[in-house]
């Protein structure tokens, strides 16, 4: 009796365990194993920590019922366009029974914008949980595509408040070839609406964009703001571009310039990268003191409930985000990501070109 009861409540269990099915989502994301400099923002192992807190909190709440289990396997976009395209083609051709539901990605404008339109021809649901770009906000254009960040139209409408506020109407306005150019649309939209206040000496010049984030394609740039007089400037882009301007400024020994920028570059984005130009930490700091920023609040109010699940507050993900990026053992201060929690391999299945991805169960 015992044994048939027994064998019973193990079929019944075997069963359970076989009804439960899993919703399998990728995520792309700016993990930049070994090309920090070159990828733009490499935020991704922060990020994806993040993604994996709220996994298991959806799947420890039942949120998607009781036989639902939600994956995730995260992959390397190095902030690219490129690998994006590549990265989502790959996805397209995998087997019908082996690509995700749905997409979780990239982490940066132009790799989601590249992803975001093959994604649509597959009607496959994509969500993006940092891209800012606010071409990405016409529905028309991208009807599968999602997204958990304010655009940064805002932003830059911001960086026209404060120089007004200074009283300085003329300017110059520069961006890099991946990320600015994406706000290019949003950008001329906020000019036109000052009917002439404001004035970017840049405008319609083939210099105002950055095409390489190096010295060399940097000093072009400055020369020709040194020749309008300006000191007010608009960086659209990425912190490369950025960092490599600033250099080439100290190297020509200019001074009193005021830069306004993207707030998600962060706090650390003169120092970070230094091998990467000729300038000290020391030289980059000074030249950056008066420098002004703008985004968009981090948090929400920290006592709401989750969406996932009524009993776990903004308060508590931030928390636990905190402890496992900033816990003991984890974080490596001097790029401020995460490092040792996955495992590396080169993609599932056969896809071709498969660098560095990054593997999450």
């Amino acid at each position: 009796m015992n044994a048939t009861v027994g064998f019973l409540v193990a079929c019944v269990m075997f069963h359970s365990v076989q009804a439960v099915k899993k919703v399998k989502f990728f995520a792309f994301q700016p993990i930049c194993e070994g090309d920090e400099d070159s990828c733009g923002w490499a935020a991704g192992r922060s990020m994806n920590e993040s993604a994996m807190v709220m996994v298991d909190r959806i799947n420890k709440a039942q949120t998607l019922g009781s036989d639902y289990v939600l994956e995730l396997d995260t992959f390397d976009t190095h902030c690219s366009g490129g690998w994006g395209l590549e990265r989502t083609t790959d996805l397209l051709l995998l087997p019908a029974e082996k690509r995700p539901f749905g997409l979780l990605g990239c982490g940066c404008s132009g790799c989601t914008t590249n992803a975001a339109r093959l994604l649509n021809i597959a009607h496959i649901p994509h969500i993006s949980h940092t891209a800012t770009s606010a071409q990405l906000s016409v529905r028309a254009n991208f009807p599968s595509f999602f997204r958990i960040m304010p655009p940064d139209g805002p932003c830059i409408r911001s960086w026209f408040a404060v120089f007004r506020s200074l009283s300085w109407t003329r300017y110059a306005h520069f961006y890099d070839q991946g990320y600015g150019s994406l706000m290019m649309e949003a950008y001329n939209s906020i000019l036109d609406e000052t009917n002439g206040e404001m004035v970017d000496v840049l405008s319609g010049n083939n210099l105002a964009l950055m095409k390489e984030p190096t010295m060399k394609d940097a000093l072009p740039i400055l020369e020709k703001i040194m020749q309008t007089k300006v000191r007010a400037i608009m960086f659209n882009g990425y912190a490369p571009g950025i960092r490599q301007f600033l250099c080439q400024a100290i190297q020509q020994e200019v001074e009193g310039l005021v830069m306004i920028y993207y707030g998600w570059l962060g706090t650390t984005w003169m120092t970070d990268s230094i091998e990467s130009h000729v300038c000290t930490a020391d030289q980059m700091k000074t030249a950056s003191e008066y420098f002004l920023t703008s985004n968009p609040p981090t948090w929400g109010a920290l006592s709401n409930p989750a969406p996932c699940d009524p009993s776990f507050t903004i308060g508590d993900f931030k928390a636990e985000y905190e402890k496992k990026n900033w816990g003991e053992g984890h974080r490596d201060a001097s790029r401020g990501i995460l490092h040792g929690r996955y495992s590396l391999h080169d993609g599932p299945g056969n896809w071709k070109n498969v660098v560095r991805g990054v593997h999450i169960r």
